[in-house]
């Protein structure tokens, strides 16, 4: 049961959003915020002449900056003792690091993850199976911000804010005192969602990252550009396409899934393009409207496709997470539900069997979800009984 005030937190994760949450929370006095990092190396990446370490946030013409309590590699240091834990890592570095923090965890600690989406839930379960308790856990389906880092452990900067994020919260009924706990402590309006599902399928990122590097590069000649592209900028409509076309099939088995349990309303999720922040539009013209969207929308502005530098010019990255996390723990668990439901998924598969080509994985052969890195991915069923029922609970 949670119920307790907030007095210590730790975040887990020097990225991008982990900057963010490490400023906007040390900026509240009532708070000691530690955060938790991979290694020594990059714990004294966050060294401070003045003992503590500070992190700047820049958001349009303001900065503003927050003192930590500490950052350490130790997660007995970072963990014990804290009310409230949240991971803001990769999804492919979810279940390492829940493991590393899970025997510092009790019963009263909040655990969270901002985004939520990728299965966290399932890991969550998976990981504490042994240890005679479920921790309250909650996710977001999204990052309430679009930001970046400008110098590790010293700033960074938020190129836009999401209106509302949505949360789920398990078990259920802690949802009336999580919600209110963290809306007290974090500048953004959280809408509680009925369920982890509502994250899982209503994640927009798993569709528009691999569809963006397929629209960009299906037809690329290998060749090094002059310069990295802009990765939503002059967004086409075969990108565009994609992601409707992926959407619409993560659709259909949210409608599925609804006539199992209708309580879940997953049916009312919008389609992408309001999803992404457009106005509703005719079904035949959507993948229009998300061209137009991601090409003008103010905080994706500016924004490379990830690309590394050689002596020639520059080259795609295909190790970026715009692939190594929204296909395996994106894409692949649409595609793991989907196939319990004997729902076709020409979209997903066509994005699967492009970006694992260039990743050096597999995920589908002959359009099913049995390739050799499945047990890498967040599937369904690397963690649920291969049964509809073991999805709703």
């Amino acid at each position: 049961m949670i119920g307790n005030p907030i007095h210590r937190v730790t975040i887990c994760g020097g990225g991008n959003v982990g900057h963010v949450l490490a400023c906007e929370l040390a900026g509240i006095a009532e708070l000691s915020v530690t955060m938790l990092v991979s290694s020594s190396g990059r714990a004294k990446l966050w060294d401070s002449p003045s003992g503590r370490p500070v992190i700047t946030l820049t958001e349009g013409t303001g900065k503003r900056s927050g003192l930590l309590d500490k950052v350490t590699h130790d997660p007995r240091d970072a963990v014990e003792g804290s009310d409230l834990v949240i991971l803001a890592v990769p999804a492919s570095l979810v279940a390492s690091t829940l493991k590393r923090i899970a025997p510092y965890c009790t019963r009263s600690t909040l655990l969270g993850a901002i985004p939520g989406h990728g299965g966290f839930n399932w890991q969550v379960t998976s990981v504490f199976n042994n240890r005679g308790f479920q921790p309250t856990i909650f996710g977001f389906d999204r990052s309430p911000w679009t930001c970046r880092v400008l110098e590790q452990g010293r700033s960074a900067l938020v190129l836009g804010r999401i209106d509302g994020v949505g949360i789920y919260v398990e078990p259920r009924r802690e949802t009336d005192v999580v919600v209110p706990t963290l809306a007290s402590i974090l500048d953004v309006e959280i809408n509680p969602l009925p369920s982890a599902l509502h994250a899982i399928l209503g994640a927009t990122n798993q569709f528009v990252h691999p569809a963006i590097y397929y629209g960009k590069l299906r037809n690329w000649d290998g060749k090094p550009f002059n310069s990295p592209p802009m990765a939503y900028e002059h967004t086409g409509l075969p990108a565009a396409e994609a992601i409707v076309g992926a959407d619409r099939e993560c659709a259909r088995v949210r409608e599925e899934l609804d006539r199992l349990d209708p309580v879940l309303a997953l049916g009312r999720m919008p389609p992408i393009a309001q999803r992404l922040g457009g106005k509703p539009s005719k079904p035949d013209l959507e993948a229009e409207a998300v061209a137009r969207l991601l090409s003008s929308k103010p905080s994706l502005q500016g924004i490379k496709l990830p690309c590394y530098e050689t002596v020639e010019g520059w080259m795609p990255d295909f190790s970026s997470r715009f692939l190594t996390e929204d296909i395996p723990f994106g894409l692949c668990i649409v595609k793991s539900i989907a196939e319990l439901m004997n729902i076709p998924t020409p979209w997903i598969d066509e994005l699967v069997t492009w970006g694992q080509k260039k990743m050096g994985k597999e995920y589908i052969v002959a359009g099913h979800l049995t390739g050799r890195d499945v047990a890498e991915s967040g599937s369904a069923w690397n963690f649920q009984p291969r049964s509809r029922s073991g999805l709703l609970t």
